[in-house]
């Protein structure tokens, strides 16, 4: 069974930025970076239980070729609630909250 991953406003904002940065750091890195994510948003929707859980039903998904993870959680049988995307040093911010 496939579900469907929905982006929170606080998780598109931080993807989008983390894109920016990077095409503004190295031209064609925002759209190597933006793939990655579908990426692993795809493999993440396809089976999420394989991701760790790292706090109560909150799952990390690491990107392979960017210092970001997606923290994620899983709501039913056809949702999945992508809670941020952040750098790996600062893992330890404000998604908790959400």
């Amino acid at each position: 069974m496939t579900r469907r991953a929905t982006l929170r406003l606080e998780a598109e904002l931080e993807l989008l930025n983390a894109a920016e940065r990077h095409e503004a750091a190295r031209p064609g890195y925002g759209a190597r970076f933006l793939d990655e994510f579908d990426s692993l948003v795809e493999n993440i929707e396809r089976d999420p239980l394989t991701f760790p859980e790292v706090e109560g039903t909150v799952r990390r998904a690491l990107f392979r070729r960017f210092r970001y993870a997606v923290y994620f959680r899983v709501v039913d049988d056809n949702e999945i609630d992508v809670l941020a995307v952040v750098h790996q040093h600062q893992q330890e911010g404000g998604w908790r909250t959400r």
